[in-house]
């Protein structure tokens, strides 16, 4: 992690009505951040675990089972923050069968909290989506954006499964997670665990593990090869 606080880099604001400006890293637009980040991720023959550094942003590259990213401090802490506040006091559903055990709020598109309202905007502006094509690789449709928030409370724990969501005509394309939780050690479960597969391309078993960071965003592209899960939280007294 870079020695600089993210509340002192340089940042593009993107506003909506009233709302609270969303301050995204400016650093990662940078060309020479798109180019590199871009040139690795889109690089069938990356074969290793890879840094991108640049202008004072950090991201890093999980190159097997299959490429994950993630950017680290995207946003301003405080504004993050903000969010969660906002995002604890909405109505949080249980959701538990055989597959699955978390807490999660509505869809949020049509939520009209500050922050909430903010994010969800800048996250579906084309500066944000532009961002993403750009470093994926990956052509994207505008103005189509799922959002929600989820908790995982312990024992909570979210199966294998690819991510591969058809809706009609469109297919989801990037999976993706901002973390909101602070101070999160990998004995505490939870990580986003991604799974290996065998020659038929079935599942096998979790090769690598992003674990939750404050203020970092990780996503893949998802498809028939994104096996992946949320590992169960073994904390007694912590949630993600």
């Amino acid at each position: 992690m870079s020695d600089t606080p993210p509340e002192k880099r340089a940042r593009t604001e993107a506003t909506v009505d009233d709302a609270k400006p969303v301050h995204f890293n400016r650093g990662f637009l940078d060309e020479q951040f798109i180019s590199k980040f871009h040139t690795a991720f889109t690089d069938a023959e990356l074969a290793q675990h890879t840094n991108v550094e640049s202008n004072g942003c950090q991201a890093e590259i999980m190159a097997q089972p299959f490429h994950t990213g993630r950017l680290h401090s995207v946003f301003s802490a405080e504004f993050l923050r903000a969010l969660r506040r906002e995002l604890a006091g909405l109505t949080w559903h249980e959701r538990a069968n055989d597959l699955y055990a978390f807490h999660q709020t509505d869809d949020l598109a049509l939520n009209t909290n500050t922050h909430i309202r903010a994010l969800r905007t800048y996250l579906a502006g084309d500066e944000f989506v532009a961002f993403m094509e750009q470093i994926t690789g990956v052509q994207l449709t505008r103005g189509h954006l799922d959002l929600a928030a989820q908790r995982y409370k312990p024992t909570n724990h979210l199966l294998c499964h690819d991510d591969d969501v058809q809706r009609g005509k469109l297919t989801r394309k990037i999976a993706y997670i901002i973390y909101l939780t602070e101070d999160w050690a990998p004995g505490d479960g939870g990580a986003l665990g991604l799974f290996a597969q065998d020659d038929c391309g079935n599942p096998t078993e979790v090769v690598a593990r992003l674990v939750p960071e404050f203020n970092s965003l990780g996503f893949f592209l998802t498809g028939h090869s994104s096996y992946h899960t949320v590992e169960e939280v073994t904390s007694d007294d912590r949630e993600r």
